[in-house]
């Protein structure tokens, strides 16, 4: 997907993110392990998923992402959970 802006990842300028679809294990990996997970622990949760689907980025990086970029990725990982 391409990025609204560029963005500096360890001294490389990126405008593009690529996402892979995640294995089961991958889901699971990731997934809550209690119902009562707060709303940050299942964001930082999330962002580390996506982090590990998204070319190796680390989860700072999509952290420092524009909202509308963030929310795209957000959208294009729903395309694999349809």
């Amino acid at each position: 997907m391409t990025l609204s802006r560029d963005y500096d990842e360890a001294g490389n300028t990126r405008n593009t993110i690529t996402l892979r679809e995640p294995t089961a294990r991958e889901q699971r990996q990731f997934a809550p392990t209690s119902d009562k997970a707060s709303p940050a622990q299942l964001g930082a949760l999330e962002e580390k998923m996506l982090a590990n689907l998204a070319d190796g980025l680390p989860p700072d990086f999509l952290g420092n992402l524009a909202l509308r970029d963030y929310q795209r990725l957000e959208v294009a990982f729903s395309f694999f959970t349809d």
